[in-house]
């Protein structure tokens, strides 16, 4: 430390790990650095609120179509409140009723057109055993996505 009158006093370090790791540069050094580190850090933000934005901005995009689509539904039903929400639960189990036939009936579709267009011969058939594979399901922003993509084309 230069102090003033023409003298230099050494200083010690201390053992705080933020001052080990600029240990031997300068104080202009230290100051670059640290302007670097906020600038960084400034620049770190703005690029997480601009993928909130966007994650939202998405969100919108797929949410709002599916709201106006359930409202239009609920007026085309010419239901009252209190008659559509009676016997949710029945309703709900009807739902995944259908849902699950026609998954089985697109499962049995698929299985017979894979069949009938492979058309392999008994011999080969033999040589090479049958693999199955999980499918998992559809995630629910996909489903969205495909009900928005069937509803787009007849507007």
């Amino acid at each position: 430390m230069h102090l003033g009158n023409g003298q230099v006093e050494p200083c010690e370090r201390t053992n705080n790990p933020k001052t080990q790791k600029l240990q031997g540069f300068y104080f202009e050094e230290v100051e670059n650095y640290r302007t670097a580190e906020e600038q960084e850090a400034k620049n770190q933000e703005a690029r997480q609120r601009q993928g909130r934005a966007e994650l939202s901005a998405y969100r919108d995009a797929i949410i709002k179509p599916a709201i106006k689509r359930t409202e239009q539904a609920i007026k085309d039903s010419g239901l009252s409140n209190h008659a559509r929400l009676t016997n949710t639960r029945s309703n709900k189990q009807a739902d995944r009723d259908l849902e699950r036939a026609q998954a089985y009936q697109s499962n049995i579709e698929r299985v017979f057109n894979t069949a009938k267009n492979e058309a392999v011969s008994p011999q080969s058939k033999q040589s090479e055993p049958v693999q199955t594979r999980y499918v998992a399901p559809p995630s629910y922003t996909a489903l969205l996505r495909q009900l928005d993509e069937e509803d787009e084309p007849g507007e």
